[in-house]
């Protein structure tokens, strides 16, 4: 145990170590139509932001203000569930395409790596890039990418679903009664929370920009993730109903130290405690 232990410190250690000291070069595929100056200039602005700590909180050069202002962290798909820039200097980065789409250049960029053996995905990463102030500035995908779902509040909720899902307006004000007797247990006022849900974690995945993640597929049933900075939730094959992730909502920012164990276990508890009892 000691010996693998040792192992995985290591590798941790020498890809943060690689991605201290190597620049971050990407490269493009030949399909890519790199003779158009907007797709030249969309890809340098990537290339630079990759090098500029992304994994970092400050006043980025290369992303949008007005996102910056909106969201902390600014850069969604990229700091949600698990850091999708660790060890970024570890990998190869190769843009797949650039297509234009809702006045905004959609970046497709797959990260890997490989050697006479192996051949490895981390992801496939969506970013957009939009012009502000004269130059290009990169943006968050998901309002592009959602921008042809529902949207229905309800109290504090504001539901995002696809276009061929019925919304169920009695499940979500059941949904927001959850949220008001969970905020009144912890002598807390409601919060303005964005929940992303559809049949399948896949579909919200992609609509994020996460394109290719490791873990995608393989599991059914509902699953999904919270972003309790920005207070958006991200679930699929569920609905309007899913307490679980609301309550990391509310409860993260409560207890920053406490151990995961205790916030994942604080949650199941109480929202499958509640389905149970309510028949939901």
């Amino acid at each position: 145990m000691r010996c693998l232990l040792a192992v995985l410190v290591w590798s941790m250690l020498a890809q943060f170590a690689y991605a201290q000291t190597n620049y971050i070069h990407v490269s493009v595929q030949s399909n890519v139509d790199t003779t158009n100056a907007d797709i030249r200039s969309v890809i340098q602005v990537w290339e630079e932001y990759l090098n500029a700590r992304p994994d970092s909180l400050y006043s980025n050069p290369y992303w949008v203000e007005s996102e910056q202002r909106q969201y902390n962290p600014f850069d969604l798909a990229g700091h949600v569930w698990w850091n999708m820039y660790y060890g970024i200097g570890y990998w190869k980065a190769t843009v797949l395409s650039v297509s234009l789409s809702d006045s905004a250049f959609i970046i497709r960029t797959m990260f890997y790596r490989s050697d006479s053996r192996d051949f490895v995905v981390r992801n496939i990463f969506q970013v957009a890039a939009r012009v502000e102030n004269g130059s290009y500035k990169l943006c968050n995908v998901l309002p592009i990418n959602s921008r042809y779902w529902h949207k229905e509040e309800v109290g504090s909720i504001k539901f995002v679903f696809p276009a061929d899902h019925k919304f169920n307006r009695p499940l979500a004000e059941h949904m927001n009664r959850f949220i008001d007797s969970l905020a009144a247990l912890w002598h807390l006022g409601t919060k303005p929370v964005q929940y992303y849900f559809a049949d399948d974690l896949d579909r919200v995945c992609k609509v994020l920009g996460m394109d290719y993640w490791p873990a995608e597929g393989n599991i059914g049933g509902p699953r999904g993730f919270v972003d309790s900075h920005n207070r958006i939730i991200y679930s699929g094959g569920s609905n309007e109903w899913y307490p679980h992730e609301f309550v990391h909502i509310y409860i993260n920012p409560l207890f920053p130290q406490a151990n995961p164990y205790f916030l994942e276990g604080y949650a199941t508890l109480i929202g499958i405690g509640r389905v149970t009892l309510l028949g939901a």
